[in-house]
């Protein structure tokens, strides 16, 4: 199952570094693993923590090492 998702993940980031939307000099599978670990690991300590900030902060960080720009803030605490 994992190497299905990382093969999806990885054509999505070949299509966006296609379009201009990812920087170039990244490799798209290491990419598409890294992202579905950090994915992964911030399920589990979401869920262990009962806090969706969790996963808010992760994809916060994904979009920052991808060089992307941060959408909204999620938070429960709010």
């Amino acid at each position: 199952m994992f190497e299905a998702w990382r093969g999806k993940v990885e054509a999505l980031l070949v299509a966006a570094r296609a379009q201009g939307q990812l920087p170039g000099g990244r490799d798209p599978r290491r990419l598409a693993g890294f992202f579905l670990a950090a994915v992964e690991g911030a399920f589990l300590l979401a869920k262990t923590q009962k806090d969706i900030q969790v996963m808010a902060e992760c994809f916060e960080e994904l979009r920052a090492c991808l060089g992307l720009s941060a959408s909204p803030r999620l938070s429960s605490r709010e």
